[in-house]
């Protein structure tokens, strides 16, 4: 069987060209031997598409490199490896290979192809084309994305027209007048790496001019890449006063996941998992399906998987959209059963844990249950369980409340305890899982940690909790989540159990969002969130870890008068932080 290398720099990155490689070395591997080699990998190994197993992996660093040290340390090893396995034909997708493959086939009775993936006309860096020269002047093929370029290489690089080919596009035009849409719709998405070829500064100034106009209607961005684009597209968004109304969505895997709202891509597994429970247990609870004015076709898919859930007790209530907060208020006011738990429309239940549990809460009574659940992190196929056992002995009844927040997905209350309280959380509003965590301990009396695997909670793309795009243009809903839970301290602040968790709650919440002002250059609006926390009697303590944050708190409660001081301080944090996803 024929051997075939496919060669890119460094797979873990996310764009075309990787999922080019990846798409080619699938579908070569039905006929071909082949090898998919990446020269670099991150250091976590992260691939973002997937691989047949037919196919086999290989790279030859962990960690970033430049390509100029890249082809001096690595080039002996990718030689070294062609060698020991025979390879017969290379592709190298993009240019930013070239050099090696061609260095490393010296002498050697091995066919070299270069595959590029980009526009002839697509100039970014003096390394690119002296990159293309090496591919079009000795490499054996030259394979191009159009006919156009073709010519032009061909001209160009003066090399014989049938030593390069073009790749062939299969795909039928398609008339814009012949595709359906939903004419109600008010969103805009946008599926592309954050790089000078794409565009967005174009786009910005026409979302700029349609957010304006229409000032319900959202923009989803989905993609990463350059930070310097990412962070002018950020300042033109501010610029036109747009930004709330765009979502940084990062990377995602599965164009199932492009479109997150339209929860009847999910709605299905999570239903079923709850028709999978045994039918002896159905009297036992209630699904509640809150429709939060849904305008894909989520409505009807439910509907049809109640007409045949055999006697499972469910049911739809209708309303308005509002948010993650509302349907919460409005699953406590509809419910009927002793417990409460709340299961997000795109996760689902452990079955046999789930049974477990209905057994274990027929024989206790406290106001909080406490169970394990699992991060489902379905962009790379693996699964991270959440447990308390290290902290909490199972099974056994705690008066008061946990010395510690505990997570949403952990979580079943008495549902009493939301009921007669009035708990309610803020709609319309993203970060509520801190008020549904918090605001109801004030009225626990007693807990149990049960050690079972209930909930499973799905994360769609690589650190989507913490991600800063996302969470820099929602700052202002941080902001009115962390003012709710100063509101809640000044009510709770001489409770001697509770006040220590709010409190370790608020060091989260007001560090995050003084960074988040610092990234967005709002910082006066820092100093006025510790006005706010002062008349709510809360006070920050001096933290080495949180030193900018720290230093900005001292600089309020002195009435600002080392702002020549802090503000350099501040514009380099600004700036560091810019070039961070996670923090």
């Amino acid at each position: 069987m024929k051997k075939i290398a496919i060669v890119r720099y460094n797979l873990s990155k996310i764009g075309g060209a990787e999922k080019v490689a990846i798409n080619m070395a699938n579908e070569l591997s039905q006929y071909y031997d082949v090898k998919l080699l990446s020269i670099l990998l991150d250091e976590d190994e992260f691939i973002n598409y997937d691989i047949e197993p037919k196919v086999t992996l290989v790279n030859f660093h962990k960690g970033n490199l430049r390509i100029r040290t890249a082809t001096l340390k690595l080039t002996g090893k990718l030689r070294d490896y062609i060698k020991r396995e025979k390879i017969e034909v290379i592709f190298s997708i993009s240019p930013l290979t070239n050099a090696m493959v061609r260095l490393a086939t010296l002498g050697l009775n091995v066919k070299i192809v270069f595959c590029d993936h980009h526009s002839l006309e697509f100039r970014d860096f003096k390394s690119r084309e002296v990159q293309r020269f090496v591919g079009a002047k000795f490499f054996d093929k030259v394979v191009t994305l159009t006919e156009e370029d073709r010519i032009k290489y061909s001209n160009k690089y003066n090399i014989p027209i049938d030593r390069v080919n073009f790749v062939y596009n299969w795909v039928d035009e398609v008339k814009s007048s012949d595709i359906e849409y939903d004419k109600l719709a008010k969103k805009i998405v946008t599926v592309g790496r954050f790089h000078s070829q794409k565009g967005y500064d174009y786009l910005a100034e026409v979302a700029i001019k349609v957010l304006s106009k229409h000032p319900e209607w959202q923009w989803d961005i989905y993609g990463s890449g350059d930070k310097i684009i990412e962070n002018a597209l950020n300042r033109k968004l501010v610029e036109g006063g747009v930004l709330s109304q765009v979502n940084f969505k990062g990377n995602v895997k599965g164009t199932e996941n492009i479109y997150p709202n339209h929860i009847e891509q999910y709605i299905t597994k999570c239903i079923e998992s709850f028709k999978q429970v045994d039918k002896k247990y159905y009297a036992d609870f209630e699904v509640i399906v809150v429709n939060d004015g849904s305008t894909d076709n989520s409505l009807q898919v439910v509907e049809d998987l109640i007409t045949n859930s055999s006697c499972l007790n469910i049911r739809v209530v209708n309303k308005e959209n509002g948010g993650h907060g509302s349907t919460i208020n409005v699953g406590i006011k509809e419910s009927k059963g002793k417990f409460f738990k709340v299961i997000d429309g795109d996760d689902w239940i452990d079955v046999p844990s789930f049974e477990k549990l209905l057994e274990e809460l027929k024989g206790i009574d406290v106001d909080m249950v406490i169970t394990n659940y699992t991060e489902q992190h379905i962009y790379n196929q693996t699964e991270k369980e959440i447990g308390f056992s290290e902290i909490l002995d199972c099974n056994k009844i705690y008066e008061g409340i946990p010395f510690k927040r505990i997570p949403m997905h952990a979580l079943t209350y008495k549902t009493s305890i939301l009921k007669e309280s009035r708990i309610n959380i803020s709609e319309k509003t993203f970060y509520v899982d801190m008020e549904y965590t918090l605001l109801p301990l004030q009225y626990v009396k007693s807990y149990v940690y049960i050690d079972l695997n209930v909930y499973q909670y799905f994360l769609g793309r690589k650190d989507q909790s913490m991600n800063l795009n996302v969470m820099k243009q929602k700052a202002d809903h941080h902001n009115r989540v962390t003012k709710k839970i100063l509101d809640y301290y000044e009510v709770i602040r001489f409770d001697k159990n509770l006040e220590p968790v709010v409190r370790d709650v608020l060091t989260y919440l007001i560090n995050k969002q003084c960074q988040l002002f610092i990234m967005n250059k709002n910082i006066e609006e820092a100093s006025r969130l510790f006005s706010y926390a002062h008349k709510c009697h809360y006070r920050w303590k001096y933290d080495h870890s949180k030193k900018i944050v720290s230093l900005i708190y001292i600089n309020s409660r002195f009435k600002n008068i080392f702002n020549l001081i802090l503000k350099p301080l501040i514009n380099k944090q600004q700036k560091e932080w810019s070039e961070m996803d996670e923090y």
